[in-house]
């Protein structure tokens, strides 16, 4: 997740089963914290967000956190945008039946130790689709980390050709 956008909810994420680990309670309170509109408790509020997020194994680059934060404040701010998001995804209900009609190679990255999204839902998700190609990625969290970017890509190349 970049620093610019706000968490997107567990469900979008899951195949949306009610029956899967919900998210950690303090990733979720993220979800319904009201982010500042003051450019630097702005930046601030994404350092924090990111830390919660990131995962055991890979900490925050504050500096790059920093920087994208201000960058999206910079253009500009939509809080609507986040409710808008939030009230579409609690509305369209378990995607399961629809993901196993997925057709096209599928590689799907969950970290371990994903507050958000718990790694049984991204299983899950996998498990709906046919053919996939599941990586768990020990100690990431809900983030993408740069380091990790190398791998995730020889991966998509890989799994692409």
């Amino acid at each position: 997740m970049g620093p610019s956008a706000r968490p997107s909810s567990p469900e979008k994420k899951t195949a949306g089963d009610p029956r899967l680990p919900p998210p950690k309670p303090e990733a979720l309170s993220i979800l319904f914290t009201p982010l500042p509109t003051e450019r630097i408790d702005y930046i601030e509020s994404c350092v924090r967000i990111s830390s919660v997020l990131s995962g055991p194994k890979f900490p925050v680059n504050e500096t790059r956190v920093r920087k994208l934060a201000g960058q999206s404040h910079d253009r500009g701010l939509n809080s609507d945008g986040f409710a808008r998001q939030f009230a579409a995804i609690i509305a369209s209900g378990s995607r399961k039946e629809m993901l196993r009609s997925v057709t096209v190679p599928t590689l799907v990255f969950h970290g371990d130790a994903d507050p958000l999204v718990p790694v049984e839902c991204g299983i899950d998700t996998a498990n709906a689709i046919p053919g996939v190609k599941l990586v768990i990625v020990k100690g990431m969290g809900h983030a993408l980390p740069k380091v990790l970017w190398p791998q995730m890509i020889d991966a998509i190349v890989r799994h692409a050709v």
